[in-house]
């Protein structure tokens, strides 16, 4: 143009047709009306010369604005050009970032435009805003895996440390076109054993054997298309043994930690063994009350309770502050076993079996079945819970110890075929039960009951409870099937 224009960059935000504008009716001389739309008052995200925001932008702070424009302000001489540089600094979230650059012009006069001049408009020194749409696309720094959606280890206190399931490798690859620059954090319980790349290394990283972080300054270099394998090994934590029975000042003895559980158990005596006395320090018998405490109700319960999870995630940082997480989960499955009985038709077992009413001369015979169903090989042993220890949840010792009264607590009477096994993993299918036989055999008349309990190595135990009463009435006496005839010619002598 003829004239100097004095120009004044604006930045704000894009267009949006949910947001709202502020406008204005100027009426002309000649009556006319016409709507002028503030710039001022739309949401301004920053504008050269240290102005921000304008009248209508609201109580909401701007937000920051990627781009810059250098210089902000110039005036431009009739027929020269004048050139501008845009800077664009990529935000740390990344993504596409947008923003409308308008160029404020004005002449040192007010001038009428051409097209004024044949609509009769008036002079003005305001020269229509120069709008230019900005837009960039930041590209973050990524890795890919060569899991998908986490790094998942299955493991069993059961099983070795040593044991290949507690390692696993993960693969990270470049697949950008940029080298990256990156550190890895691998929180515990899960420890970065080792790290080996497809490339050399600047900057080597150290084995740091059971160190749960890299050092800060440990980065890795991976050109496009390098590999990096990652050994990731999961490490719980040891189970703290359980706190042995410590004499008071009484001369009393401490009750065991409820610390103490089946699981750090090693498997009980065999059958016919000597037991160690009950008062002595961490003795047998408190160890199964411990275990027998902590059995679950039901089978079900001890479904849920086996299964547990260990979460976290791993941090890939890079050196442009971004921050890349992927999951680690461990899951543990503590052993359990499971009783059942087939002989009951219609009804379930509750981990009792009562042998009713015989004769002396007459010992009983039931058959249990004994399955896995749980992820891991099951050490079950069997001991015998004393009735002075076997008070039920909700039950004073007093009371438990009045109904443990009417009965004889004599382990010896119930006789089983084996007190100990191994049960292998069910490995997805249905478990196989495993025959148990329970005999009855008491020399004396009397009511008996006994507790055992199945212990578990590194898992949880179960209850079953035995009762039956032995007697010496004739007419509980067991008629044998080649006997039979002797009923019918004594009528009374035999039942």
């Amino acid at each position: 143009g003829p004239e100097p224009a004095a120009l004044r960059w604006g930045l704000y935000e894009p267009p949006d047709e949910g947001r709202r504008t502020s406008a204005r009716l100027a009426t002309r001389a000649d009556g006319t009306v016409r709507l002028c739309l503030d710039m001022a008052s739309r949401m301004q995200v920053g504008e050269a010369g240290g102005e921000e925001g304008g009248e209508g932008s609201g109580d909401e702070a701007p937000p920051a604005c990627p781009f810059t424009v250098t210089p902000a302000v110039a005036t431009i001489a009739p027929g020269k050009e004048a050139r501008f540089t845009v800077t664009f600094s990529p935000p740390a979230q990344g993504g596409a970032s947008s923003c409308r650059m308008i160029a404020l012009l004005s002449h040192p006069r007010p001038i009428v435009r051409a097209l004024g001049d044949l609509l009769g408009g008036e002079a003005t020194a305001d020269h229509p805003p120069i709008e230019l749409q900005l837009l960039a696309h930041t590209i973050i720094p990524q890795l890919l895996l060569s899991e998908r959606a986490k790094l998942k280890f299955k493991v069993s206190p059961v099983w070795p440390a040593d044991a290949p399931c507690y390692t696993r490798e993960l693969v990270l690859r470049n697949g950008q076109s940029n080298t990256l620059r990156f550190s890895l954090q691998v929180p515990a319980p899960f420890v970065l054993q080792r790290v080996d790349t497809s490339c050399a290394q600047d900057t080597r990283i150290k084995e740091l054997g059971v160190r749960p972080t890299l050092s800060e300054g440990s980065f890795v270099e991976l050109p496009p298309r390098e590999t990096l394998r990652a050994t990731i090994s999961f490490a719980p934590q040891k189970k703290r043994r359980a706190s042995r029975r410590t004499a008071d000042p009484d001369g009393g003895a401490s009750e065991p930690s409820d610390a103490d559980d089946s699981a750090s158990l090693a498997a009980s005596q065999a059958a016919g063994a000597t037991a160690t006395p009950s008062g002595a320090v961490g003795s047998s018998s408190d160890r199964t009350s411990v275990a027998a405490r902590n059995a679950p109700v039901e089978a079900a319960h001890a479904a849920i309770e086996s299964r547990r999870e260990v979460n976290a995630e791993m941090s890939i940082s890079f050196d442009n502050g971004t921050v890349q997480s992927f999951p680690l989960k461990a899951v543990i499955f503590k052993p359990f076993i499971e009783l059942s009985r087939t002989d009951l038709e219609r009804h379930t077992f509750r981990n009792a079996v009562d042998f009713g009413t015989h004769h002396v001369a007459c010992p009983q015979a039931v058959e249990l079945q004994v399955s896995n169903p749980s992820e891991a090989d099951a050490h079950w042993t069997l001991s015998h819970l004393p009735a002075a220890k076997n008070v039920p949840v909700g039950m004073t010792a007093h009371r438990a110890s009045q109904l443990a009264s009417q009965y004889i607590d004599d382990p010896d009477i119930f006789v089983f075929s084996t007190r100990e096994g191994v049960l292998g993993p069910k490995l997805g299918v249905i478990p196989p039960l495993h025959p148990l036989g329970v005999r009855f055999v008491a020399p004396k008349p009397g009511r008996y009951r006994s507790t055992f309990v199945f212990k578990v190595k590194a898992g949880m135990a179960v209850k079953l409870e035995l009762t039956g009463e032995s007697t010496l009435a004739e007419e509980y006496y067991d008629v044998q099937p080649n006997e039979r005839h002797l009923s019918l010619m004594l009528p009374g002598a035999l039942n």
